[in-house]
């Protein structure tokens, strides 16, 4: 899997959460999107992540801060953010090329 399919699939991810509330309530009505899914293999690749990997998923896709807002909440620069955010896309990358997420 490429490092873009894995940013739009993480734009995605980021988006649920965002309307998170409402997919959930869709959810009871119509049944789970298929994002949800995707959603729950990222976060189990996640796991086993280093912990600042860990941290930076968490704040720039679940809870959908801006790399502004994370580098200030983290005391880090956005240059520093731009950076871990590359390093949890090839960490990514190389869980899902080691079949870290199968039926893709």
């Amino acid at each position: 899997m490429t490092i873009s399919e894995i940013r739009a699939e993480l734009r995605s991810v980021r988006y649920y959460y965002s309307r998170f509330n409402a997919f959930k309530e869709a959810e009871r009505e119509i049944g789970a999107n298929i994002i949800a899914d995707k959603v729950g293999k990222y976060n189990e690749l996640i796991k086993t992540a280093p912990p600042v990997l860990y941290d930076i998923y968490n704040g720039l896709y679940v809870r959908f801060l801006t790399q502004e807002r994370l580098a200030s909440d983290m005391g880090y620069t956005i240059g520093y953010i731009q950076f871990l955010n590359k390093k949890l896309l090839l960490y990514l990358q190389g869980k899902i090329d080691k079949g870290g997420m199968k039926d893709e």
